[in-house]
């Protein structure tokens, strides 16, 4: 109920339209909680099929997937699973790749305020993304087979990191 108060009060704004991704942010985070940088891949997937987010695909969305799901670690793997098969509709796994991860990294890379001295450094951004997704994962996944389960998420800080 609360949720549904939040979610018409983000949206009251547009005059029933549409959020951009830097408005969805905001909104997003104060109504589930995550840090603004999960939001990208939320934002993705709660796209209508315009490809807008409104109040109502944001709705239908968080209703179908994320409302009955409480625990943290579980709504991010299943917003990256989700957003993966929303690109590729073929590739159903039950399991994050770090492919999944590159979202997170490129706009905690461009956003995060920590990180400006290397804006002009273009060159170093695909490798400094490579290098935080490998970090994850060396952590995370001990089997060495690049996969990160959802009990390998919950095992982990990464599930932590990503709340507002």
């Amino acid at each position: 109920q609360r949720e549904d108060v939040s979610i018409a009060k983000a949206f009251a704004s547009t005059g029933g339209g549409h959020l951009n991704l830097s408005d969805f942010r905001d909104a997003a985070a104060s109504i589930t909680g995550f840090s603004s940088y999960i939001t990208a891949p939320l934002y993705e997937c709660c796209k209508g099929p315009d490809g807008k987010v409104t109040e109502e695909s944001f709705t239908a969305f968080w209703k179908e997937h994320m409302q009955n799901i409480d625990d943290p670690a579980k709504r991010l793997f299943r917003i990256l699973i989700l957003r993966r098969e929303r690109l590729t509709p073929d590739k159903h796994r039950n399991y994050l790749v770090e492919d999944d991860f590159q979202m997170i990294v490129q706009d905690v890379l461009h956003r995060h305020p920590g990180l400006r001295f290397l804006k002009d450094s273009t060159n170093f951004h695909e490798k400094y993304v490579e290098t935080v997704i490998g970090r994850i994962f060396f952590h995370v996944n001990r089997r060495g087979n690049n996969n990160m389960s959802l009990k390998d998420g919950r095992s982990s800080e990464t599930a932590k990191a990503h709340r507002g």
